[in-house]
């Protein structure tokens, strides 16, 4: 039985095997992104609209990466010493402070200011969630919880983006705002910042296991020392990919929506209907990832299979003729791509005992973001002089480098006994 029969047949059964902390998470992840929808939506209209140009745009999309970069490393340090839960709350009050300041400034430095602290905090929470999961999950329940959490967010940005949608013609009009002016996009930023504090209180009732000692025969890093970490090979193939696609990512994702509007001349509803939509296709891929997951006997196979079929849609977004096509093709390649994001989270906390996790998580989180850091930048630049062709092409070409790295370092890695256990486990909980 697939995991979105099960989901479907039985949700409540489904529901109950999980941690009670796990679900607590997963409200706040899926009440984060419902409310974060409309920031996402609109916040490149909004810092146009304050009549800064592209090249700004692009620093300001790359400060919250500059942040986590930086600080990534030291964030999964403190998580692994304040602990989960605690790093959780703090990460996320940060963020949406440090993001509230964006909503609330004009000046240029100050709106760099707070998104560089914004991604500082986001770095905290992120490099907490894949660690945090893996001590709350089994080896029988892991892939599905880890996509779970992929789906409750992008579940929720579905209606988020659909409702955001519609906010900036009421807004317009109860406050008499200019229609597309900064003012507009303005309201409905600080609306999604102020909103995204309630995400916090489900995070007050989770309750952390007592740390276990791990069996860690099969880990390919044995120690949870940074310098020896650091100093691992093995550690080192698992983030190059990332940072390889991260930053193919940074040149072309931010701006997906500008694309479509430049390309197209998309209405602020119908973006809200093309990124909702986009939102739900991710959050089933989500779930489709543990039953490829099995089809395929391996977490790696599974995610070089999804990530390089995404390939043809990124190519067909590129070339598109028309509006339909373009945003079939944005739907197919988001739920493609995103099919194995989860279950390779759940492969590298695999490969790294408890009380590593965290470096480790913020180590994946830094090669990611070093693109980030620069790619928004760079993309801002090549917008204003060709366009977005030569972007789809150095993101396409950065995609297939590192999904290759991925297939070539890792398809031997599995099927591991545990690994296989575990699939068998997970697919008896199904029948």
């Amino acid at each position: 039985m697939t995991t979105i029969k099960r989901l479907l047949k039985h949700p409540l059964a489904v529901w109950r095997n999980i941690n009670p902390s796990a679900r607590l998470f997963l409200i706040s992840n899926g009440m984060f992104g419902l409310f974060w929808s409309g920031w996402a939506l609109f916040f490149n209209f909004y810092i146009l609209g304050l009549g800064f140009d592209r090249k700004f745009l692009g620093l300001v999309q790359g400060a919250p990466a500059l942040g986590m970069l930086l600080f990534c490393l030291p964030m999964g340090w403190v998580s692994d010493r304040i602990g989960r839960r605690r790093a959780l709350l703090i990460g996320v009050t940060v963020l949406i402070l440090g993001f509230g300041l964006v909503g609330l400034a004009d000046n240029a430095n100050l709106i760099l200011f707070g998104a560089f602290v914004g991604g500082a905090g986001d770095a905290l929470f992120v490099v907490s969630v894949s660690p945090l999961l893996a001590s709350l999950t089994e080896p029988k329940n892991r892939s599905l919880v880890f996509s779970l959490n992929m789906a409750s967010m992008t579940f929720a940005s579905m209606f988020g983006n659909y409702f955001a949608g519609l906010l900036p013609e009421g807004l317009e009009t109860a406050f008499r705002l200019a229609a597309g002016s900064g003012a507009s996009y303005r309201a409905i930023v600080l609306l999604s910042t102020g909103l995204a504090f309630l995400s916090l209180i489900p995070l007050l009732g989770i309750r952390m296991p007592k740390a276990n000692d791990e069996k860690a025969e099969h880990h390919v890093v044995d120690s949870h020392k940074l310098q020896d970490i650091l100093q691992n090979k093995e550690v080192w193939k698992l983030v190059v990919p990332n940072m390889v696609m991260g930053f193919g990512a940074a040149l072309l994702i931010p701006y997906f929506n500008l694309y479509l509007v430049d390309r197209f001349a998309v209405s602020d509803p119908g973006l809200g209907f093309i990124f909702g939509f986009l939102s739900l296709v991710i959050a089933l891929g989500a779930l489709v990832g543990p039953r490829l997951e099995r089809a395929l006997k391996s977490r790696v196979r599974a995610v070089v299979a999804s990530q390089g079929s995404s390939m043809l849609f990124m190519v067909v977004l590129g070339l598109a003729p028309s509006l339909p096509v373009a945003a079939l093709a944005l739907w197919l390649r988001g739920a493609l791509i995103n099919i194995g994001a989860p279950l390779w989270d759940a492969f590298v906390m695999d490969q790294v005992p408890q009380k590593a996790q965290g470096t480790v998580a913020s180590l994946q989180m830094l090669t990611w973001q070093f693109g980030w850091a620069v790619g928004p930048y760079i993309s801002g630049l090549v917008q204003a002089r060709a366009g977005f062709g030569p972007l789809f092409v150095a993101t396409s070409l950065l995609y297939v480098v590192a999904i290759s790295l991925t297939w070539i370092w890792f398809h031997r890695r599995e099927p591991r006994p545990e690994a296989q256990a575990a699939l068998q486990a997970e697919a008896a909980v199904g029948q």
